[in-house]
C-alpha cells in the first residue's frame, strides 16, 4: 500500500512538473508582442537580438532603417529604406532636393520625407563603383524617393550611422 501511494505521488509530481515547464512561445519575452507562435523571436525584445531568426540576415527580410540604427543584431545585415538625399564629407552637407550636386553618398530613411538625421543612415558610394554609377543622385535624380536595399555593417560614416562598402544593392520602383 505504501509502495502504491509513493508511485501515485511520483506520477502526480512528474505531471505537475511538466505543467510548470510549459511556456507560451507566442509572446516575445519582455515585449508583449506576438511573434506568430513559434520560431525564435523576430530580432526585437530585451537582449533577444536575432537569436533563432534570419531577420536582416536574408535579402528578402531586410531590417528597417530604425532597426539598423538600433543595432539589435550581430554582424552585417540587409537594410531597406527610401533614398531621401545625397551627401558628402559629413551630414551637415546633406541635400534633400534636386538639383543634387553630391555623389559620394546617399541617405536612407524609413520615411521618404525624413529630415531628422537620427533617423537616417548614410550609404557610401565608392569612386568608380557600379553602386555609385547606379545610385548617385547627381546623375540619377529619378532615384530620389525610391526604395533601395543594401547589405553591410554599421559604421560611422558622414558622422552618422551608415554603411561603408555596401554590397547586394537593389533598387525598387
Amino acid at each position: 500500500m505504501v509502495f502504491f501511494a509513493l508511485l501515485l505521488m511520483v506520477a502526480f509530481s512528474c505531471e505537475k512538473a511538466i505543467i510548470d515547464e510549459e511556456i507560451d512561445d507566442t509572446e516575445l519575452p519582455g515585449t508583449g508582442e506576438d511573434n506568430g507562435g513559434s520560431g525564435g523571436g523576430n530580432g526585437s525584445g530585451n537582449g533577444g537580438g536575432n537569436t533563432g531568426s534570419n531577420h536582416g540576415r536574408v535579402e528578402d527580410d531586410p531590417l528597417t532603417v530604425a532597426e539598423f540604427i538600433a543595432g539589435d543584431y550581430e554582424g552585417g545585415a540587409f537594410v531597406k529604406g527610401y533614398i531621401i538625399g545625397a551627401c558628402s564629407e559629413e551630414i551637415k552637407n546633406a541635400e534633400y532636393e534636386a538639383p543634387f550636386t553630391r555623389y559620394t553618398a546617399i541617405l536612407l530613411a524609413d520615411k521618404v520625407d525624413e529630415r531628422d538625421t537620427d533617423k537616417m543612415i548614410s550609404i557610401e558610394l565608392k569612386s568608380g563603383s557600379k553602386i555609385r554609377a547606379q545610385f548617385n543622385l547627381k546623375d540619377h535624380p529619378e532615384n530620389h524617393g525610391k526604395q533601395a536595399q543594401f547589405f553591410g555593417y554599421p559604421e560611422t560614416y558622414l558622422k552618422i550611422i551608415g554603411i561603408k562598402s555596401p554590397t547586394s544593392p537593389k533598387l525598387f520602383d
